[in-house]
């Protein structure tokens, strides 16, 4: 039994561990997305001289957001959930809701998986760009929320594994000092 729980850490730590740091390294993607938009601003509005690229930097910025910060909210419960009935739960009882909700959350981010990496196939088979005058490639993009979505169903195993920690033994799962 105790084997079992030494192997379900180390998947949790491992998956928690990519999550956040895939997620703390997006966050500069903002800054990026902030100075584009404020040097488009700048060239349209003061030099009358628009830029034809910021568009598509930041489009690619929000896929990159998009993506990768799935899973980085959902490892570190950002999520908007309905507090009506869940807030007035047991720690046991939160950990039960969560466990049959992931159910749903498992059936939606499989199909979606399956999807995205349907069409970054297809994406790159055909060498899909866009129809801008930079010509980004698709295929990219597409294969970055494919891999953005398997991180978040990967996240959600993780919280899985946590809400049957808390089930079985009802405390909180333990927290590693290093992920604080």
């Amino acid at each position: 039994m105790r084997k079992e729980l030494k192997h379900m850490r180390k998947i949790i730590q491992c998956i928690d561990f990519i999550n956040l740091h895939i997620g703390e390294y997006i966050k500069w993607i903002f800054a990026v997305m902030v100075f584009s938009l404020m040097f488009e601003a700048g060239a349209r509005y003061i030099f009358r001289s628009p830029t034809i690229w910021v568009t598509d930097i930041c489009e690619q910025c929000v896929i990159l957001i998009g993506a990768f910060g799935g899973a980085y909210a959902y490892r570190s419960d950002s999520f908007v959930r309905v507090d009506l009935l869940y807030e007035k739960l047991t720690l046991r009882g939160k950990a039960i809701a969560d466990t049959i909700t992931f159910i749903v959350f498992a059936l939606f981010i499989s199909m979606t998986t399956w999807q995205c990496i349907i069409a970054a196939k297809t994406a790159w088979e055909r060498h899909m760009v866009s129809s801008t005058i930079l010509r980004v490639p698709y295929y990219w993009s597409k294969t970055i929320i494919a891999i953005g979505c398997i991180l978040l169903m990967l996240q959600g195993i993780s919280v899985l594994f946590k809400n049957l920690y808390i089930i079985k033994h009802n405390r909180p799962y333990p927290v590693e000092k290093e992920e604080a």
